[in-house]
């Protein structure tokens, strides 16, 4: 194993899951830590399953989001101001976001194809 694969964190894999499962949704484990640069015993330390790796994910994304916005203080100045540390925030995690954005949206369009059959 090289000395850069032992350094990443589980916050570092994670967030390279969150880029990787943007470009290739039904990676297998394999293939996810093959191009995340980690082993399949890694994830498999982290989580029992793929599933409960993208929950894990799902997980780590809701934590940073809220930290990005608690950390904004969207209450306290004006709202430009506001908004300026919010937007920089965000940018900071662009995988995540988009991971995010992707996946809330599929989570939609799932419930709206649910709802037109009934």
């Amino acid at each position: 194993m090289s000395t850069a694969r032992a350094r990443m964190t589980k916050n570092e894999i994670l967030t390279a899951l969150a880029g990787v499962l943007m470009q290739n949704p039904g990676a297998s484990l394999e293939k996810l830590a093959e191009a995340v640069g980690t082993s399949r015993g890694t994830l498999y330390r982290m989580a029992n399953s793929r599933e409960e790796l993208v929950d894990l994910l799902h997980t780590y994304i809701t934590e940073v989001l809220k930290e990005v916005i608690e950390e904004a203080n969207i209450e306290g100045d004006d709202f430009e101001q506001a908004l300026f540390r919010l937007s920089k925030g965000f940018l900071l995690y662009p995988d995540l976001c988009q991971f995010s954005a992707a996946d809330h949206y599929v989570s939609f369009r799932n419930v709206e194809s649910c709802a037109d059959n009934v």
